[in-house]
């Protein structure tokens, strides 16, 4: 029995789709996801960066963490993000650092999904006139 050109063509351009439409579909969601965690990884540095400014403009407190820790849950939630751990503020090296964890949208199990960014800020000092 042999088979015709015309369904040897139609079994080729079967195999072809099967093969090749997953493939689309796999870099069309990772490109979706990519952005996605780029956008997050952006928020989180933005929120980090307010964060660190707050808090190493005060006093080292719990008072300064957490006025430090409702900006930058400000920050995140003005932007649409959510919160996937609690921001760590850590005081060291006379600095203020800040690390911030969001969730991003996951459109692929097997990439992460979670958007952190860690930033450091000197404390700031201040002195009266009469001390400079």
């Amino acid at each position: 029995m042999t088979l015709s050109s015309k369904s040897v063509e139609r079994a080729e351009t079967t195999i072809q789709s099967v093969v090749l439409v997953p493939i689309v579909f796999l870099v069309a969601f990772m490109c979706f996801h990519l952005g996605s965690l780029f956008h997050q990884t952006h928020i989180a540095e933005l929120a980090a960066i307010r964060g660190a400014s707050i808090a190493s403009g005060l006093d080292i407190s719990a008072h300064s963490s957490g006025q430090a820790r409702l900006e930058i849950r400000r920050v995140v939630s003005e932007l649409g993000s959510h919160v996937a751990s609690e921001p760590m503020i850590s005081y060291k090296n006379q600095g203020v650092e800040v690390t911030v964890r969001l969730q991003a949208s996951s459109a692929i199990s097997f990439l992460p999904s979670v958007a952190t960014a860690q930033v450091w800020r000197p404390m700031e000092s201040f002195r009266a006139e009469t001390q400079r």
